[in-house]
């Protein structure tokens, strides 16, 4: 496994063929392309996938402005045993107690079943404008971390 570190930045701002060709080098291991469907919601996306982590890009995703792609996480590994983690340290199946504990200063909605968590906001405020309201998302659910995603328009109106 990689331990530690930041193994390579790649900025937002990057085209997603260079960024996938950047962390596929960076990790020795090549992330799968796929389409995900369009739905009510969003026009068709592309995704490459590296166990749990994901670029996402294409037309009208909630990606934040001026941003090419988002990264996605949904598993507490991705390929070659690499450890995505938030800013604070945890990763995916992290009790929320501790991810909650880490940004006890962070906005958060609570809907009962899971929490929605907005870490290292980039634009807006909490209650204010939507439309500028971006940054790193976590969703909390059955007392541990499900999964984070940056950068992201928080409230978005599909």
């Amino acid at each position: 496994a990689i331990e530690g570190g930041i193994i390579v930045d790649i900025p937002f701002t990057t085209d997603p063929t260079s960024a996938i060709a950047l962390l596929n080098n960076a990790i020795g291991v090549v992330g799968t392309a796929s389409t995900l469907a369009s739905t009510g919601c969003f026009h068709e996306r592309q995704v490459a996938t590296w166990g749990g982590l994901r670029f996402i890009w294409g037309e009208d995703w909630q990606r934040a402005p001026d941003a090419l792609f988002m990264a996605d996480v949904s598993g507490p590994d991705a390929a070659s045993g690499l450890k995505v983690t938030l800013p604070s340290g945890q990763s995916v199946g992290a009790s929320s107690t501790d991810v909650m504990a880490a940004y006890s200063g962070a906005p958060f909605d609570d809907y009962g079943a899971w929490i929605s968590l907005f870490y290292d906001i980039k634009s807006g405020t909490y209650g204010g404008d939507p439309d500028t309201f971006y940054g790193g998302y976590a969703y909390l659910t059955s007392g541990q971390l499900s999964g984070f995603s940056s950068p992201i328009r928080y409230y978005y109106d599909c």
